[in-house]
């Protein structure tokens, strides 16, 4: 019973039709699309990818450290990281991934607030 969320869902390629899902959603969001307009989406959606599975308990790939590094200067506040939260929700609701796993899942990627929110303290 140790599957982790990353495998219990479908591993790789169910993680990875996730993050397409949810950054075609959030790239519809006019608070958040100014963050990734000089982005190269493609490369993105890999690394993302990637992070995914590491909070899934899949392979890990990103430390709190460097992806504090990577979001420092980008001015992310308490309401963008909420709007993604909205959005992860929605795309796995909609990817009828299970009530329970979506509650473990929101709660995993809630754990990365403090890494990503500029300012944030251990109160969040």
């Amino acid at each position: 019973m140790s599957n982790s969320l990353y495998d219990q869902l479908g591993g790789f390629s169910f993680v990875r039709k996730l993050v397409s899902d949810f950054y075609d959603r959030l790239l519809d969001e006019d608070d958040l699309a100014p963050f990734f307009e000089n982005t190269d989406m493609a490369r993105l959606v890999d690394h993302q990818t990637k992070f995914w599975a590491t909070a899934l308990g899949g392979p890990a790939s990103y430390t709190p450290d460097q992806l504090k590094a990577i979001h420092r200067s980008m001015g992310v506040e308490d309401r963008h990281f909420d709007l993604v939260l909205e959005l992860i929700a929605e795309t796995l609701e909609d990817n009828e991934v299970d009530d329970d796993d979506i509650g473990a899942i929101m709660k995993a990627f809630e754990a990365y607030r403090s890494v990503v929110v500029e300012g944030a303290g251990s109160d969040g």
